[in-house]
């Protein structure tokens, strides 16, 4: 009978031993993953963070963009005859609102037409 007991002590004490060491991997596994999750939260963070200087980078632009727009004569001129182009105005209207050849304000007009 002290070898039956025996027997199954050292049985559990190898499945303890075991269990030991198989918690101790399970325990550096966990330690791997919080710490690469740890990683990707950082990245994350500094990614957001680009993404909004990407963002206020393109706001200023298209801002620079519309002030250069609107400060060129010949710009405004043509943007008011695009937005009469859009709004439905004849070559006529065109060429009389914007002070356009003839040929611009046809162009126009086709250019939208083919958009359309």
């Amino acid at each position: 009978m002290y070898f039956f007991f025996n027997r199954q002590f050292k049985q559990l004490d190898d499945t303890v031993r075991y269990q030991k060491e198989h918690i101790d991997t399970l325990q550096l596994e966990i330690n791997d993953l919080e710490n690469q999750n740890g990683e990707m939260q950082t990245r994350s963070m500094v990614q957001g963070k680009h993404m909004r200087e990407l963002a206020d980078q393109c706001t200023q632009l298209e801002n620079q963009l519309r002030e250069v727009k609107s400060q060129d004569p010949s710009m405004r001129l043509y943007t008011r005859a695009a937005e009469l182009v859009k709004a439905g105005a004849d070559v006529e209207e065109v060429m009389q609102a914007c002070d356009l050849p003839r040929a611009e304000a046809e162009l126009l007009i086709s250019m939208h037409r083919q958009r359309s």
